[in-house]
């Protein structure tokens, strides 16, 4: 049965974005650039608890503050409101009172980072992970660091350090999923996938991935069950609406079904109701389910 395939842009093999064409191809409804995937700005900063208030402490607060604890709250403040000049200052007040600890460095790591400096941003967070190797969060950042650059095999290996030491980190799942995904390796695809959708289901990306899992697997029961919550998440996603009339299509083969949803597909679109442009000749799609459900019925008819 012919699949839906889709082209992402990311490989296990090398540090540049390349397109996988050599093992998935895409269908006639799918291209590369309408498949929600991961990009760096998917990848939030985890920051430690305990944030507290929101507002970024002044310099004589920072300055008087001996707790490490609550050098973290200021941290957390600062780097919500990206005001990286007193993170930078909060950061280097952390090393100085707890040098044994990563959290200065960590800080430090993500105020370069703020500021656009990506190689003092990967130099910190390699002194972080030197002060405590078993912090998952620690990997994670750098995971997110090489992931910006485009390194992605060394980025997979950092986020699978990283769930090692802390299994919740969703937008790690969120990066193997994909990558799993792009080696055809579905299984392990999906166990990412779901990892990150328990915690929050609506997640645009996993929803996109572990839809596109259980196509290849065959099993379009649950491949409708994630595309009909992703539509209600995202109504306006021509995606998921494309993705359905193909689950209709190819594998219950409800031919009527899918029929009426490249109807709707193509109503949506002319009322500009959807996001995007279909991919393919939409029309010559309807007419062709026209053709095979006529025929169809002519055959039973004789029957």
């Amino acid at each position: 049965m012919k699949r839906v395939l889709i082209i992402i842009t990311l490989t296990f093999m090398g540090c540049a974005t390349t397109e996988k064409s050599a093992t998935r191809k895409p269908s006639q409804i799918t291209t590369s650039a309408e498949i929600p995937k991961v990009i760096a700005t998917d990848l939030k900063v985890y920051p430690l608890a305990w944030v507290g208030s929101s507002q970024c402490p002044t310099n004589a607060i920072i300055n008087k503050t001996r707790d490490w604890k609550d050098l973290v709250k200021f941290a957390n403040r600062c780097l919500s409101q990206k005001k990286y000049k007193e993170l930078n200052i909060i950061a280097t007040k952390l090393a100085e009172v707890e040098p044994t600890l990563p959290w200065g460095a960590y800080y430090l790591s993500l105020e370069a980072e703020g500021a656009g400096q990506s190689e003092r941003a990967m130099w910190m967070v390699d002194l972080a992970i030197k002060k405590a190797s078993n912090v998952g969060v620690l990997k994670y950042q750098k995971g997110r660091l090489l992931w910006k650059k485009g390194f992605y095999k060394e980025s997979v290996r950092e986020m699978e350090d990283a769930l090692r030491q802390d299994p919740d980190i969703a937008d790690a799942h969120l990066v193997l999923g994909e990558a799993y995904l792009s080696e055809l390796n579905f299984k392990t695809a999906q166990e990412h996938y779901l990892k990150v959708l328990v915690n929050y289901p609506t997640q645009r990306v996993a929803l996109a991935g572990i839809i596109d899992v259980y196509i290849e697997l065959d099993r379009a029961a649950l491949a409708l069950q994630y595309i009909q919550t992703a539509i209600q998440a995202y109504p306006r996603s021509l995606h998921f609406r494309l993705r359905e009339a193909y689950v209709y299509e190819n594998l219950t083969q409800q031919i009527e079904v899918a029929l009426a949803r490249f109807k709707d597909i193509r109503t949506m679109v002319m009322k500009k109701s959807v996001d995007g442009q279909v991919p393919f000749d939409l029309e010559a799609k309807i007419k062709d389910l026209e053709s095979t459900v006529k025929s169809s019925k002519k055959l039973a008819s004789k029957g």
